[in-house]
């Protein structure tokens, strides 16, 4: 027999719930410096559609190490919703 609770969120409040596990500020300094790191590294003109491209799959990357991290600590409770990590 479970214990928890079930409440209906809106498309709204889930939507803001999933952004808040990906930390978006967290993830927004880990762009930073991976576009930093690759405008520094790079040897001649700048491939931009590469630089997009890297910044794009290190944001998938760290959004979706920020929510898993939230899984295995158990802040994530399914659909009844999220606490603050």
């Amino acid at each position: 027999m479970s214990t928890a609770r079930t409440t209906e969120l809106t498309l709204s409040a889930r939507a803001n719930g999933y952004l808040s596990l990906t930390k978006p500020d967290v993830s927004f300094l880990v762009l930073m410096t991976t576009a930093a790191g690759y405008y520094m590294g790079a040897r001649g003109p700048i491939g931009w559609l590469h630089m997009t491209h890297a910044v794009f799959g290190t944001m998938l990357i760290a959004a979706k190490r920020c929510t898993a991290a939230a899984g295995s600590a158990g802040l994530w409770r399914g659909a009844g919703g999220c606490r603050s990590v």
